[in-house]
């Protein structure tokens, strides 16, 4: 891949052409599917890899490295969809799989947003970045292709969904961020939610045990204040997901209101609540609102909402047995984030839970 001398116009590849040009450098113009955790690397270096696909590889991609002294240095893409252009990137093979390598001393970059009514300017640029004369073009189509459902990296985890997990498995979720707090360990608690109830929980105690010690409400240290919990979904399960030691800095890369992929978790009861954990192999990625997967989940709240089924539980439906009479049959059914989030002293609302339905007024 040869520069033209003197001018600001490159010649592009596709990633399907820049794949069998290993040992070149190569310029690429290409949308960013997915979008690893910067880190250190072994050196002194910082280091984050993101996965570009395009018109030839909307599927499988091509994955660079990208290495730099400082982390501000790194492309910090605000979401999977945006679109990134290469300067001068090596393409390497490493055990059968081609990969680019961004080397600080001569590769460039450039981001720019991937939705179609945001100006055609990146918003973060390398040092040495050029821009090319014939950009807009390249960023208007790049802009209309859209990103399919991804592949599990030839892991064997299945990507589930919230209502399908499971005790001590591994799996992938993709769901939206809807908080996230450090505890008193520096650890991060990610509280995350696809739209879906996970199954229900059944564990029995002794009343009288319970009278004394309450089960907690919540895995956190302090319960959410209820500025918090007002801007958490009203249906759907939100799963606690703890980061542990093996994501220090995964506030980095994610933030509230984005969808994500998390590979390699596994999931627990801790009193009668769903909650997920990080392990050594666990990763981040981002993804846009244009991903198949994370429309795919929209698509199901959505059609729940829109149908009978509405707040009532999914483990629920059709209908739970009528074991109890009512006054208020004309009442919506309530969630408990209903109540959690009620603005006043005084609540009548309709739960469901598994085996009847009840009124509460409290």
């Amino acid at each position: 891949m040869r520069e033209e001398d003197g001018s600001s116009n490159y010649c592009y590849l596709l990633i399907r052409d820049a794949k069998k040009s290993v040992n070149m450098k190569v310029n690429l113009f290409s949308k960013v599917s997915e979008v690893g955790t910067p880190k250190r690397s072994r050196g002194s270096d910082y280091v984050v890899t993101l996965k570009l696909v395009d018109q030839s590889c909307p599927t499988s991609g091509l994955k660079v490295n990208f290495f730099a002294a400082s982390e501000k240095n790194l492309p910090k893409v605000r979401s999977a969809g945006d679109i990134i252009s290469l300067h001068q990137v090596e393409v390497k093979i490493y055990s059968a799989e081609v990969f680019c390598l961004f080397n600080k001393r001569f590769s460039s970059f450039a981001l720019y947003y991937g939705e179609t009514d945001k100006g055609l300017c990146p918003y973060q640029t390398s040092a040495s970045y050029q821009a090319t004369d014939y950009a807009s073009e390249l960023i208007r189509q790049l802009r209309t292709l859209p990103l399919g459902c991804q592949s599990d990296d030839g892991l064997e985890n299945p990507i589930v969904l919230l209502r399908s997990i499971s005790i001590g498995k591994l799996c992938d979720v993709i769901c939206k961020v809807i908080y996230m707090q450090k505890n008193s360990e520096d650890e991060w608690m990610l509280f995350v939610w696809d739209g879906t109830d996970s199954l229900p929980v059944a564990f029995q105690t002794d009343l009288d045990i319970e009278r004394e010690t309450p089960t907690p409400l919540h895995l956190e240290e302090q319960p959410l204040p209820k500025e918090i919990l007002c801007n958490f979904p009203r249906e759907g399960t939100v799963l606690r997901v703890t980061t542990s030691k093996f994501v220090p800095d995964i506030h980095r890369l994610l933030g509230v209101a984005c969808w994500v992929k998390i590979c390699n978790i596994t999931c627990e009861l801790q009193s009668g609540i769903w909650k997920a954990m990080t392990t050594p192999y666990s990763k981040f990625n981002l993804l846009s609102d244009d991903d198949g997967n994370v429309q795919h989940r929209q698509r199901i709240y959505h059609e729940r909402m829109a149908s009978k089924v509405e707040r009532m539980p999914t483990a629920s439906f059709p209908a739970p047995s009528r074991i109890t009479e009512t006054d208020y049959e004309n009442f919506q059914y309530s969630t408990l984030m209903d109540s959690l989030t009620h603005t006043g002293i005084t609540q009548v609302q309709m739960c469901c839970p598994c085996s009847g339905i009840v009124p509460l007024a409290g």
